[in-house]
């Protein structure tokens, strides 16, 4: 009783440089599974993730565009005290005439809220963030200079004379 034949001898032999497969019929279906993701839903993800980029960046440059119309920057304006009017229904007291304001500016989406405030001297001008990063207020001139505003936090400042003062966001 002989072996049955081998792979390589019901081939036609072994020939060098080929590896022994065994014969494949031509009506076979061959797919190929690529794991938990497949290129399909590779495909998809992607286009939902510029999707969202382009509708993103078609946000921001509706804001840099708003920007661009205010041609000048945010700033503070402190105005001497108005002189007290010579006829007075009710005479104001001193200490009512000293109360100095406070004067908030928000910052949110980028953007200083007013954008052009109008104070008296002595005044104080408070910034609270409300926007998700840290921001600054400083001042054209480097009169005042809030450091690093925090998300969520505020920096006040009190102006002792009346000017203007153009301020940025030095970030």
């Amino acid at each position: 009783m002989s072996a049955p034949p081998s792979i390589a001898e019901r081939e036609g032999g072994a020939r060098p440089g080929r590896p022994l497969l065994p014969a494949v019929p031509h009506n076979v279906r061959v797919e190929i599974v690529s794991g938990p993701l497949s290129l399909r839903a590779l495909a998809i993800a992607g286009l939902v993730l510029f999707a969202l980029a382009f509708y993103h960046g078609r946000q921001l440059s509706e804001l840099d565009a708003a920007a661009a119309q205010s041609s000048a920057p945010p700033a503070v304006v402190a105005a001497p005290a108005p002189p007290r009017p010579a006829t007075a229904a009710a005479p104001a007291t001193s200490a009512q005439l000293a109360q100095p304001a406070v004067v908030t500016v928000t910052i949110r989406l980028l953007k200083f809220s007013p954008e052009q405030i109008e104070i008296k001297a002595g005044d104080t001008v408070e910034w609270k963030n409300a926007d998700l990063t840290p921001h600054t207020a400083t001042a054209s001139n480097k009169e005042f200079d809030s450091g690093s505003i925090n998300a969520n936090a505020s920096w006040h400042y009190t102006f002792a004379q009346p000017g203007s003062f153009p301020y940025i966001c030095t970030f």
